[in-house]
């Protein structure tokens, strides 16, 4: 099955963002408390492939630090582009092209790793 860049990122999202000790009480949204099967139905990545997503997005913060804050937004800090460009002082547009960039950038370095991602 392929996966565009989008989902791979948001599932490397879900993954960073569920970091957990062990110690905490486990995630339950309103959409898993109505699955019997009581699964995290949230798209994750395996940790290899969220470690090669790692050092794609390390790499863009070494090279442009402004996508790598964006992009870490959006998909971490799970803000939109509008509310975004309106905390930055920043046009909508010049938000959402950066946030392309930084996605393309991504996608090249993971491409001949994770083959099954597309743009």
């Amino acid at each position: 099955m392929k996966r565009d860049i989008k989902q791979v990122l948001v599932a490397w999202a879900n993954v960073r963002r569920s970091m957990r000790t062990g110690l905490e009480y486990p995630y339950k949204s309103p959409s898993i408390l109505n699955n019997n099967n009581g699964f995290d139905s949230r798209p994750l990545l395996s940790e290899d492939e969220a470690e090669i997503v790692d050092k794609a997005i390390l790499c863009l913060s070494k090279i442009d630090t402004i996508s790598y804050s964006i992009l870490k937004s959006i998909y971490i800090n799970q803000q939109s582009c509008r509310q975004l460009a309106k905390n930055t002082h920043k046009s909508k547009d010049f938000v959402c092209d950066k946030l392309k960039m930084a996605e393309i950038y991504v996608f090249a370095k993971i491409h001949d790793v994770i083959s099954d991602v597309i743009l």
